[in-house]
């Protein structure tokens, strides 16, 4: 819901300039701009570094090696979390307004 919206639904017309424009960005901030639904703040822009220190973090001290099962399993754990968390955080911030179909990612080789 767009805070036009909100405004109309609620009938807030005694609202300073200031306090609307206050709405606009913490609308801007926390919806998604094509599907107007809210961005898990974890996915936000503002929470891709504090997700991803910890991440990077762990991936850094990892030993090089993959010799033994521990360290197998950790560098596994890292890798997939750092992807996973990439997945979800590009997903969430898509281009909803144009979908893009199964055939044309056929079509150009993926």
């Amino acid at each position: 819901m767009q805070y036009k919206e909100i405004l109309k639904e609620k009938n807030l017309q005694h609202i300073d300039n200031a306090e609307l424009w206050r709405m606009r960005y913490a609308c801007m901030s926390n919806l998604h701009p094509d599907t107007q639904l809210p961005i898990n703040p974890l996915f936000r822009a503002s929470g891709f570094i504090p997700v991803n220190i910890p991440l990077i973090a762990m991936l850094a001290l990892l030993p090089p090696t993959v010799l033994l099962k521990k360290q197998t399993f950790c560098t596994l754990l890292g890798q997939s979390s750092n992807q996973f968390y990439n997945f979800c955080f590009n997903y969430a911030n898509r281009n909803a307004s144009n979908e893009f179909k199964t055939s044309q990612m056929v079509g150009i080789g993926l």
